[in-house]
């Protein structure tokens, strides 16, 4: 897959069957609309323990299994050993 370039592509006009060029017919064009910003709001305040508690919770979780790992890891190195 080729590489993507920010540049932007140069037009190349198209060529009718007898190799000459085709000049492209321009359509007026209506003008923009301003748009108008969203208007911005204060920040609501988060209680992030109820947000994410799922978080915390897998947390723990991974922490209990990391332990248990390592106590067996400990405990086969002491009956190889």
């Amino acid at each position: 897959m080729a590489k993507k370039s920010r540049r932007a592509r140069t037009a190349v006009p198209p060529q009718s069957a007898s190799g000459s060029v085709v000049t492209p017919v321009v359509q007026s064009v209506r003008p923009v609309r301003a748009v108008r910003a969203p208007s911005i709001q204060a920040p609501k305040e988060v209680d992030f323990g109820k947000e994410y508690h799922y978080v915390i919770k897998d947390l723990k979780l991974t922490f209990i299994i990391a332990a248990a790992l390592l106590v067996s890891m400990i405990v086969l190195a002491l009956f190889i050993a």
